[in-house]
């Protein structure tokens, strides 16, 4: 066994971990023969394959060797070549996304992981996606670089059927407009090699079925259905998949973080590829190279809570995620903006900070009128629910759960109406509640700044943010 002073052993682990990738085979769903490379030590990363690819070629490219030897460094990390390009078998009858989903599977089944991570890229995230919200006991995190949620809304439909032809008609010209689009700042002797790789990886023919299923793959109904945590990259001036794309991916999936990433190229292999795995190894909560930054830094770096519309972007530590709006983000971006002030609960509930201490009432909680309106809906959702499942019918049992709820806090004994307690003490119950829910939530999606607020945020009667000396949020 090597010790921390075997610098021999150490130096062969290392090179172990970075050592050029073993390529296999295994019959894919289809029928046809699928090439698979593995490189690396560590958990499973299985990496769903983007448009055109091939192992052997890919691997020579100096960008993209660098970014997967640098994963390998954590990870036993797997890449394929998708039937009809690469490795696998080039003759392929049809392109559907049934099968590039059921050939993920497979590749797993056949490797027998029980546990694995996801990297998608593109048209590469929607057969991830699919694999992960229908095994989801299998999946530890699910990483999305320069994602979409609608394939037809990428380009218009004019562009897309332009890029398909001219693919297949003059597949030279064709590589180089896709590099233009993947890395618009390649050099002249880099550009020219992403061209040839392109070109050998697939026959025209292929190149521009498989360029058209990315425009039809459409995951918008499947990505709320996936709970597990997602990370989402996307770099800010990607010309391939407009960066709003990313967002709205981020903004929908459930357990995301999004991270936008400077540059404008497509793939995370090229332009600042230190800075995409740095990224995606914090994710994994592996050391980073630098040390973890102290409250000043964190300052100087940005804390921020920002509300466009329903979406909600919270940044701590550099890191943003987008989060659904919820009455409790609004009172903690409240909490934000009044560092180390008392603000009453009763100002919070009402949304009005001049409000003092409100009236008490004997008003009940809910009048005949709408007790009726509340058990007329939740017939509707029991009928609903009888012929419905999947994602509808989560929903609808969250709504059933929430009405009922509702109901029993209205309802006494015998189905006496219950009068109102104090407003005061319904406001302190309700601004805890909420914010308890959107902290939990935070703590979810971005576990630094949930343990931050868990901390520093203290709720009753009066409510209040007591952040560290120097320690500042920009909130809007």
């Amino acid at each position: 066994m090597a010790t921390l002073h075997d610098d021999r052993s150490i130096a062969m682990l290392g090179a172990m971990a970075t050592r050029d990738p073993t390529i296999r085979f295994f019959k894919g769903p289809t029928g046809h023969r699928v090439a698979y490379a593995e490189h690396g030590t560590g958990p499973a990363l299985v990496c769903s394959a983007w448009w055109v690819s091939h192992l052997e070629e890919d691997w020579k490219q100096e960008g993209f060797r660098k970014f997967f030897e640098g994963l390998g460094e954590h990870f036993t990390v797997y890449r394929y070549d998708r039937a009809g390009s690469g490795l696998s078998d080039r003759e392929r009858e049809r392109v559907e996304p049934a099968d590039e989903v059921a050939t993920l599977a497979a590749l797993i089944d056949h490797l027998a992981l029980e546990r694995l991570s996801l990297f998608g890229l593109t048209c590469a995230c929607p057969p991830a996606l699919d694999f992960a919200a229908r095994q989801p006991e299998r999946v530890d995190k699910l990483i999305l670089f320069g994602s979409y949620l609608r394939g037809p809304e990428v380009a218009p439909p004019n562009v897309q059927e332009a890029l398909s032809q001219i693919v297949r008609v003059h597949w030279g010209m064709g590589a180089k407009l896709l590099t233009d689009l993947l890395d618009p700042d390649v050099d002249g002797s880099e550009r020219k090699e992403m061209c040839r790789v392109q070109r050998m990886s697939a026959s025209s023919e292929m190149a521009a079925l498989l360029l058209k299923l990315t425009f039809e793959s459409d995951v918008s109904e499947l990505a709320p259905s996936v709970r597990t945590p997602a990370l989402v990259l996307h770099r800010k001036g990607d010309r391939t998949i407009p960066f709003a794309a990313g967002r709205e991916m981020a903004a929908t999936l459930p357990n995301a973080t999004f991270q936008p990433l400077e540059g404008s190229a497509h793939v995370p292999w090229a332009g600042d590829v230190d800075a995409a795995l740095e990224a995606m190894l914090r994710f994994f909560d592996h050391t980073s190279s630098s040390p973890p930054p102290t409250p000043t830094e964190q300052t100087a770096s940005g804390c921020a809570l920002h509300r466009t519309g329903d979406v909600w972007m919270l940044t701590f530590d550099g890191v943003s995620v987008h989060l659904k709006h919820a009455r409790g983000l609004s009172d903690l971006a409240t909490l934000l903006t009044n560092p180390s002030q008392d603000i009453p609960a009763d100002s919070l509930w009402t949304g009005d900070d001049t409000a003092g201490p409100l009236a008490q009432t004997d008003d009940p909680i809910l009048d005949h009128t709408a007790l009726q309106t509340y058990r007329e809906r939740l017939r509707a959702l029991e009928d609903e629910l009888a012929s419905t499942d999947g994602p509808r019918a989560d929903a609808l049992l969250d709504e059933r759960e929430a009405l009922s709820r509702e109901l029993r806090a209205a309802l006494g004994l015998g189905g006496r109406r219950r009068e109102l307690d104090s407003s005061s003490e319904r406001a302190r119950k309700a601004v805890t509640a909420r914010l308890r829910a959107s902290i939990e939530k935070i703590s979810q999606a971005l576990p630094a700044a949930g343990a931050h607020l868990t901390t520093t945020i203290t709720t009753g009667t009066f409510c209040s943010y007591r952040p560290p000396e120097g320690m500042h949020w920009d909130v809007r």
